[in-house]
C-alpha cells in the first residue's frame, strides 16, 4: 500500500471514528 493511500485510509479512519465520538468538539482529531 502506498504512503499516500495509507494517510488517506487513515484519515478516513479518523473522521469515522470522529463522527461516533461524543465529545466531537472537544476531540483533537477532529479538525478536517
Amino acid at each position: 500500500m502506498s504512503v499516500e493511500c495509507y494517510k488517506g485510509f487513515n484519515r478516513f479512519l479518523n473522521v469515522f471514528r470522529c463522527s461516533i465520538m461524543t465529545n466531537y468538539e472537544e476531540s483533537p482529531n477532529c479538525d478536517d
